[in-house]
Order: structure tokens, then C-alpha cells, then sequence
């Protein structure tokens, strides 16, 4: 039995608790600014580094793989389908089987960046740097087409904002997956990278978390994936640097999550190799705590943090310990 990486397993623990932090988070943040702004600096890096490491593990991919991602998500479609009508939460999106509900987008759009990797070596083709720079070209159209096609018709709103996130964070699997032979060498590196680069990281990061204070809304629909072209102002200058914003937020993020997370195992590596039934199951907690969404309004920001926390800690314990012990997915 091959040997796992502990330090993967730590970063993935570490995101997965994250996605439910932030998603208590946006349930229960009433009007508070600075819960604004602490979702835009999970959003914007958290789903990035799962398919970036998702992108290291795909050099054996395999149609039974895929089918079990399909398969998950019909099924959890087909639950939350039925769950977010006792909720309310059904009342502010389109509820249809083609619309991913909540985060299930990303079982669709993994399945998606799969079966793409297993095509190109079927085919012998060689995914190379040039593919991932095509992919950020594709990503910046995507959304100046997303822009126009929603002023002509708004209904067409939800496959625009699943085809955007797909196309956004598909860059950053392809990073993962160019970089699979060397992805464990470059974690070893980061690690060992010197105490001034490692300054150099948390003061270009400490920049670049200030910048969405300009406008709190826009910036958490452009981590969000999908947010138009004019999002932000008419100037198309404007829109490539915030376009270029996301992928340098993202990218010094994931930086120093490398460097920083810790290698040995303990809570972080449970959760990490159980973090797929965590991610599927804890919307199910989202969804109750959001019926209640209105009463967090006017809560200082430090009692929704503190219950946030809590929260997700509980959440992520007991459905690691399910899957740990029931072997569930």
C-alpha cells in the first residue's frame, strides 16, 4: 500500500475546513464588513489549492473514477433538490437538475477536467504550458461572453455562472497537473525556502488581502468565479487587473499554505483524507443554520466567528469520524 503524504493530507484538512468555515460564515454574516471580507480571502484561494492538488494526483485517471463523481453528484443533487425546499434557500436559485446546487459544481467540473486529462492520453497528446496559458485565455473570454449573453437574457443565469467557475478555476488543475512529476519536490522546497522569501510571500499577501476593501461585493463575486466583465467598471483595464488580481491572490495563498502547513499527522490529516464526505455532507448543517440566516444580523462579528468555528470544527469531526468508521464514500 502506497505511503500517504502527510503534508497533502494536512493542506487538504486545512481547505476542507476552510470551505465550511466560509460557508457558515456566509449563512450567518448579517451585514458585518469584516466577515465580507475574511469570505473573499477564503473564496479565493480554497477551491483553487483543492483542484491544483486534485490536478497533482491525475496522472491515473480512469472512467471508473469519473462515473463515481457522476454518481455522487446525482445523487446529492437529487437530496439537496429535496432538502433546500424546507429550508427557503430554493427561493434564491433555480432548482433543476442541470443547475448544480450549492458546491456541487465541483464534482461536475473535476469530472469534467478528468475526463479532458484521460482524453489527452488516449490521444497521446501532451498537455504543456502553452494548454494552461490557453486555459486563462479561455477563462478571461468566458466571462466578457458571460457579460454579454446575461444582457440579452437573464434565465440563461445559472449554466453562465456554472460555465464561468468551470473555466476560471481550470487553470489552476492544470497548474497541478503540469507539475505532478515535481509537485512533492516543490512542496519539500517550499518548506526549506529562506526566511527572506518567505517574508517577501506574507508582505506581497498582506497587499493584495487589503485591495477588496474597495469594493467588498464585487470582489467576493470575482473569488466567487463568476462575476462579469463588468463587474467592476466599464474599462477593460480595469478588468484585466482584477482579472490578474485573482490569479495572484489565489497563487500567493497556496504559496504559503505550502510553506506553512505542518508535516506531522494528527486532526488535520483525518479530516484531509476524509474531506470529499465532508465536502458532500455538511451543506446539509448550511442549510439548517441558513432557515436562521436574518437573526445573525446586527451580532457583533467576533460572536459569529467564534460560533462559526465551533460549527465547522463539529461538522468536520463528525463527518470524518463517519466516513473514518463507516467507510461511507
Amino acid at each position: 500500500m502506497k505511503q500517504r503524504n502527510s503534508q497533502v493530507d494536512n493542506m487538504k484538512g486545512i481547505l476542507i475546513f476552510l470551505v465550511v468555515f466560509g460557508h457558515f460564515l456566509v449563512a450567518m454574516r448579517g451585514t458585518s464588513g469584516i466577515i465580507s471580507w475574511l469570505i473573499i480571502l477564503i473564496y479565493s484561494f480554497h477551491m483553487p489549492a483543492f483542484l491544483l492538488i486534485a490536478g497533482l494526483f491525475a496522472k491515473k485517471v480512469t472512467l471508473k473514477k469519473i462515473g463515481k463523481l457522476l454518481g455522487l453528484y446525482v445523487v446529492f443533487q437529487l437530496l439537496f433538490m429535496v432538502f433546500v425546499q424546507f429550508t427557503g434557500y430554493s427561493q434564491e436559485i433555480y432548482v433543476h437538475f442541470l443547475n448544480p446546487i450549492f458546491h456541487l459544481w465541483y464534482l461536475i467540473s473535476l469530472s469534467l477536467y478528468y475526463g479532458m486529462v484521460l482524453i489527452a492520453q488516449k490521444m497521446k497528446v501532451k498537455i504543456t504550458l502553452y494548454f494552461l496559458i490557453g486555459t486563462i485565455i479561455l477563462a478571461f473570454i468566458s466571462r466578457v461572453i458571460g457579460t454579454i449573453l446575461l444582457q440579452e437574457n437573464q434565465a440563461w443565469l445559472p449554466l453562465i455562472y456554472f460555465l464561468q467557475r468551470h473555466f476560471v478555476f481550470l487553470p489552476f488543475f492544470v497548474g497541478g497537473y503540469l507539475v505532478r512529476d515535481q509537485g512533492f519536490v516543490l512542496l519539500e522546497k517550499s518548506r526549506n525556502m529562506k526566511a527572506i522569501s518567505k517574508v517577501v510571500i506574507v508582505l506581497l499577501l498582506c497587499v493584495c488581502v487589503g485591495m477588496p476593501w474597495i469594493n467588498l461585493q464585487a470582489f467576493e463575486y470575482l473569488v466567487y468565479g463568476f462575476v462579469q466583465s463588468a463587474g467592476f467598471s466599464n474599462s477593460i483595464l480595469t478588468y484585466c487587473v482584477m482579472f490578474a488580481y485573482q490569479y495572484l491572490l489565489a497563487t500567493l495563498c497556496i504559496v504559503a499554505l505550502c510553506i506553512f502547513t505542518p508535516t506531522k499527522t494528527g486532526q488535520l490529516s483525518q479530516w484531509g483524507q476524509q474531506s470529499l464526505i465532508i465536502y458532500l455532507g455538511h451543506p446539509l448543517f448550511f442549510f439548517i443554520v441558513y432557515i436562521f440566516k436574518d437573526s445573525f444580523i446586527g451580532i457583533p462579528s467576533i460572536i459569529i466567528l467564534v460560533v462559526s468555528v465551533i460549527l465547522s470544527w463539529i461538522t468536520c469531526y463528525g463527518l470524518s469520524e463517519i466516513g473514518k468508521r463507516q467507510h461511507v464514500i
